[in-house]
């Protein structure tokens, strides 16, 4: 009896391609019973997939490997194109399934591998698959150009929209989600990798609904076009019909559509986060591995040879860390450097702090204002987050009481939990009551009565001051000179 076994395969997985899956399935069981001295040992399959590569066919590759195993005698199959559309994949296979004393029977094509002529009209066959697969992927690559010149979307739902039937529709709660990140990233003026901190610490889902945030996430949904109402399709492109990779669209006919959709961000706020992109983007290219990572990522300059300084950690003996901005030139011109070669940074926090609360009168005259405004607006954003903080612990405190009640957890565990969220539901109380403390200095505008705060705050708020920085020239050992946001003019301080 020679043992047969069957391979047929289909590209799509519409209701037409189905009928003839089953087809093709139906029709080897009935040749093969037409046979006396035949038997059929496997029919392997692969429902909508292509055939111009192997690697993905699981059908195909679990069929090479009963072979090499001595499973059967024969393959059978419809026709070379059903085998594969690659002429190198088809001949490479059939030679190994040769060298094993395995014959492939195309049925429609009257190739049978072990002929002795065989490879010659297989060589035509496959040429004949292969070119009507590339036309196939040329019209259908074609096809949809014109539909997305016409405004379909082709593509996959993300944070904020969800793309149903080619059009893109705002979904409500991934929206406020994005809208938090631009205002984070703008107004806030936070890194990619603080704004994924405080998301995942606040448990924010992300579009897959896990809650694991990442800086590169972060800056995708920044960077992305959709979020202010244009479309821009044909980012990657398919190199190789054969192999289906794709590689970034080097801004060869891509399709741009301006104000296609309902937008997320308004168009003055995503170009305002594009240009404090690419301004921290430069930065951070110019100091190497420091990025926008920290308060004064690209902002500390040396006055002598216009280097960027980066940041180091370092650890007293006791083990606690602190951080210090190192010139890239330590040696610079003029040898303004020599000595120290860097600053600790809440040395640098505390300039800023004598800055703000010694000369505030004299800030607001030289156009501070705006500075001083960013500290109001801060200070706003620093309160809606610590209200919602608050409205998540106690909506964790809910759901561990019914968690108890339910019997989920016991009597310990729960009481563990309880005193751990209301203790941290005080601390947050405390911190947004002084933040919301009541004006008690009638003779000072709120602003200034801000900036005159500023110095008794702790030095865990050292990034709220340094974010309204806009630069720090170091001028030598003893001299810094501080440019802040919004500011005409320089402020200069002498360090002990």
């Amino acid at each position: 009896m020679t043992r047969i076994a069957a391979y047929c395969r289909v590209s799509t997985d519409n209701t037409d391609q189905i009928h003839s899956f089953n087809s093709q399935k139906l029709f080897f069981v009935q040749y093969i019973k037409n046979r006396p001295d035949w038997i059929l040992t496997e029919i392997y399959a692969d429902e909508g997939i292509t055939g111009t590569t192997t690697a993905e066919r699981s059908g195909f590759q679990k069929m090479i490997y009963d072979a090499q195993h001595g499973k059967f005698d024969i393959i059978m199959t419809k026709e070379v194109s059903r085998f594969s559309r690659n002429i190198l994949d088809a001949i490479s296979y059939t030679r190994r399934l040769k060298e094993l004393g395995v014959g492939v029977l195309f049925l429609n094509d009257g190739i049978f591998t072990l002929d002795s002529d065989s490879e010659l009209r297989l060589g035509i066959m496959a040429s004949v698959a292969q070119e009507e697969s590339r036309r196939t992927s040329e019209r259908v690559r074609w096809g949809q150009t014109r539909q997305m010149e016409r405004g379909v979307v082709f593509g996959r739902s993300l944070l904020g929209y969800n793309v149903i039937s080619g059009r893109i529709l705002i979904e409500p709660e991934g929206a406020e989600t994005v809208r938090k990140i631009f205002n984070m990233y703008t107004s806030e003026r936070m890194g990619v990798r603080a704004i994924a901190k405080v998301l995942t610490e606040n448990l924010v889902p992300t579009k897959s609904g896990g809650v694991l945030w990442s800086g590169a996430s972060v800056l995708k949904i920044i960077r992305n076009e959709k979020y202010c109402g244009d479309l821009l399709q044909k980012k990657t492109v398919t190199t190789n019909y054969l192999t289906h990779k794709k590689r970034k669209n080097p801004g060869d006919d891509m399709i741009y559509i301006k104000d296609h959709h309902e937008p997320i961000i308004s168009r003055t706020d995503w170009e305002n986060a594009q240009t404090q992109r690419l301004k921290r983007g430069h930065h951070s290219k110019e100091a190497g591995s420091c990025g926008n990572r920290y308060a004064l990522s690209g902002k500390v300059f040396c006055a002598g040879c216009g280097a960027l300084f980066y940041c180091r950690t370092r650890r007293r003996k006791n083990g606690a860390a602190y951080r210090v901005w190192n010139c890239l030139r330590c040696q610079c011109v003029g040898n303004r450097l020599k000595k120290r070669g860097y600053f600790r940074e809440d040395i640098l926090a505390g300039c800023v702090r004598h800055i703000l609360n010694s000369y505030g009168d004299g800030l607001l005259l030289s156009g501070l204002d705006g500075v001083i405004a960013q500290l109001l607006k801060t200070q706003d954003c620093r309160i809606r987050e610590y209200e919602n903080k608050i409205t998540l612990i106690k909506d964790k405190l809910t759901k561990l009481l019914d968690i108890y009640l339910s019997g989920e957890i016991g009597r310990e565990e729960y009481a563990s939990l309880n005193h751990k969220y209301k203790a941290r539901l005080e601390d947050y109380d405390t911190a947004l009551g002084g933040l919301k403390a009541p004006e008690t200095d009638a003779g000072l505008t709120e602003a200034m009565r801000v900036a005159a705060s500023l110095a008794f705050c702790n030095e865990e708020d050292s990034d709220f001051y340094l974010s309204l920085v806009e630069r720090i020239d170091v001028m030598n050992d003893s001299e810094i000179e501080v440019s802040f946001i919004n500011s005409a003019g320089k402020w200069s301080v002498e360090i002990a």
